[in-house]
This record gives C-alpha cells, sequence and structure tokens, in this order.
C-alpha cells in the first residue's frame, strides 16, 4: 500500500448531519477535502429540481435530480464517471486505479453491506470508497453514520453489491439499477475564487427550483415551485382511503423527503459559508447581507414545515382520515409560501453579494 493510501485511511474525515442521505456528495466532499480543496462543501451541487408529470386526478410521476447530482457543473470535467454492463472489466478498472494509489467512489446496493442496518433487509443504493485491494478484500472507507466504518469487504460482497438491480423497496433510494457506477475524482487544476463559486451556487438553486419554466410541448408537465403547487392541488383526489391512495401517500412521502433533505443540505451550505466568512476580518460586510437577509430564517421554518407535513404524510399511509389529509394540505400550502420566500431571499442575497459584476466567472 502506497503513501497515499496510507494518507487516506488513516486521516481524520470529516462528516456532518446534513450529508445524511447523500452518500456520494459526502464521498466526494471527502475526497475534496482529502485533495486539499479549501471549502470543499463549496463545490458540491445541493441544488433540487423537481419535474411533475400530472396523469389525470388521482396519479402523477415525478422526477427528481437531487439524489444523482455530484458536483457544479463547471467542476464535473474533474469527475470521471463510469457505468459496467461487463462484470469483470468493471473489477479491472478499479483494481489498476487502486495499484496506482487512486482511491475511487462506487455506487452499491447496501443490502449486501455486513456492517450496515440494512444487510440483507432492505435495498437502496449507496457510495463509499475503495481505498485498496488485499487478499481479496477490498479497503473502503463509508464515513456516514450510523455507522462510520473503515475496514475491509470480501470481493464476492461487493461483486453483488455493485451488480445489484436495487429492486423497489418502498423507499427512495431503491428502484435503480447500481449499474456498477465509480467515480474517479482528478484533481483540480487550479484555486478558484471562493465567492464566485458560492454566487454560481446561489444562481443555480435559484433556477433549478425557483425560475419560472414552462413546458412548451406538454400542458400537464410543471417544474420546480409550479411542480410542488399542483402536488398541493392534487392531494385531496391523491390521498383517498383505498389502497391505491395509500400507495400514493408512500409516494408524496418520498418526493417530500427528497426536497426535506435537500433544503437541509442547503442549511449547511449557507451556515457553512457565513462561519468561513467570520474568520475573514474583510467579509464583515458580506456576512450582514446574508444575517439581514430572510433566507436562514425561510430555510430554518421549512424544515420544521417539512419535518411535520412527513410525520403527518406517515400517519396517514397508516389510518387514513379526512382530517389528516385536510391537515396535510394545510401544511403543503404553508410550505409553498415560504418556499416562495426562500426563492425570493436567494435572488435578494444574490444582488448583495455580487456587487458591479455582471456576470460569474469561474
Amino acid at each position: 500500500m502506497g503513501v497515499r493510501m496510507e494518507k487516506i485511511i488513516n486521516q481524520e474525515i470529516s462528516y456532518d448531519k446534513a450529508f445524511h442521505y447523500h452518500c456520494l456528495k459526502n464521498c466526494l466532499r471527502q475526497l475534496l477535502e482529502y485533495n486539499q480543496v479549501r471549502d470543499a462543501f463549496l463545490y458540491i451541487d445541493v441544488s433540487c429540481d423537481l419535474l411533475l408529470h400530472k396523469v389525470g386526478l388521482t396519479k402523477y410521476e415525478t422526477q427528481m435530480s437531487a439524489p444523482y447530482q455530484n458536483l457544479w457543473e463547471p467542476f464535473r470535467k474533474y469527475l470521471e464517471r463510469n457505468c459496467f454492463e461487463d462484470e469483470e472489466e468493471s473489477v479491472s478498472y478499479v483494481r489498476k486505479l487502486l495499484e496506482k494509489g487512486r482511491p475511487v467512489i462506487v455506487a452499491v446496493d447496501s443490502f449486501f453491506l455486513p456492517y450496515r442496518s440494512t444487510y440483507q433487509k432492505y435495498h437502496g443504493s449507496h457510495a463509499i470508497i475503495l481505498t485498496d485491494f488485499i487478499d481479496n478484500q477490498y479497503q473502503l472507507i463509508d464515513w456516514y453514520e450510523p455507522h462510520f466504518y473503515k475496514g475491509l469487504l470480501e470481493e464476492e460482497l461487493l461483486r453483488k453489491a455493485r451488480g445489484s438491480k436495487n429492486q423497489w423497496d418502498n423507499n427512495p433510494f431503491s428502484g435503480q439499477e447500481i449499474k456498477r457506477a465509480t467515480y474517479l475524482l482528478h484533481p483540480f487544476l487550479k484555486e478558484y475564487d471562493r465567492e464566485q463559486v458560492f454566487l454560481y451556487g446561489i444562481m443555480q438553486i435559484y433556477q433549478t427550483f425557483y425560475k419560472k419554466r414552462v413546458s412548451f410541448t406538454k400542458s400537464n408537465v410543471f417544474y420546480g415551485l409550479d411542480a410542488f403547487k399542483e402536488l398541493e392541488k392534487m392531494v385531496p383526489d391523491l390521498l383517498t382511503d383505498s389502497p391505491a391512495g395509500r400507495e400514493q401517500c408512500r409516494k408524496l412521502h418520498n418526493d417530500i423527503f427528497i426536497l426535506y433533505i435537500t433544503r437541509k443540505l442547503q442549511a449547511f451550505y449557507f451556515h457553512q459559508y457565513l462561519e468561513e466568512d467570520r474568520k475573514e476580518e474583510e467579509e464583515k460586510l458580506k456576512i450582514e447581507n446574508i444575517e439581514k437577509s430572510n433566507l436562514l430564517t425561510y430555510l430554518t421554518l421549512l424544515l420544521s414545515d417539512y419535518e411535520k407535513v412527513l410525520f403527518l404524510i406517515m400517519k396517514n399511509s397508516v389510518k387514513w382520515s379526512k382530517e389528516n389529509v385536510s391537515n396535510i394540505t394545510f401544511s403543503l400550502d404553508s410550505i409553498r409560501k415560504k418556499e416562495e420566500g426562500y426563492g425570493k431571499s436567494l435572488m435578494e442575497l444574490y444582488e448583495s453579494r455580487k456587487g458591479d459584476c455582471d456576470e460569474i466567472s469561474i
């Protein structure tokens, strides 16, 4: 095992609860820090798009971008992603990287990881960092709650975890084939201006969810906040006292949950940047801009409201009642209003920080 391997497996690895359910982003942040990238969190894509396709009054389909995002677009050139149909080709690719001392992120099904509580219980996509191959075992880092594992995994189990179909298991991280996906992070070629990166992030969060977008080909397709509004309107017809209604209740829970964990990550993003700013004496004015804005207040209130509505939806999936459905609708309306305020505060923060700069330069 080379010097580089010794360093990553033995170094202190950071983790924050905001990255719970964002396992790929968590791995990327850890590797960016390993590569000594300052403010590694700034480069992680924390936006969330929502596409809703209405199918009549009682059905809908959604696409959520958050679980599949990694780095902000300008930095994806440093991330090499590959998927493999052939198992042996995939194994050879990973082994060659490890022999060169290159840590590599791999997608897995947590159903096959013995150190996790989901082992042989629930299917769900996950991401881990492989660091070496020793005596038919892979050395790995899965510094993620609640297990915080650094250790070995039998080769056969990793093969199963990477080749899994990840069958649907009633959770938002199941139902998508793993495809033996690998992520190789290359070193950054230069140091980027942190304020420009931050401004880019603010704009992307706004544009992917709050900026008005319209489908010119389909009248029943909605995006971002408009999709959320349509979902809110559909709730009384969706959540009926029937097997189909309970199924829609579970689906609604999964979709709202993705929005919740994304807002939680965004709260970390802004709080972390604020804390870093505090260390810089000349940044006091910029700190005041954030503190005077309603952005952090909206996020705090949003997280509380999301937690409340998730509980109500879960409660309704167990025992339906008109009161539950009414409370869910009321809570979603409260969230929608706060989301509108949060979107507005994003643009206010962007305008207050960009100064005389006409465009972001990264």
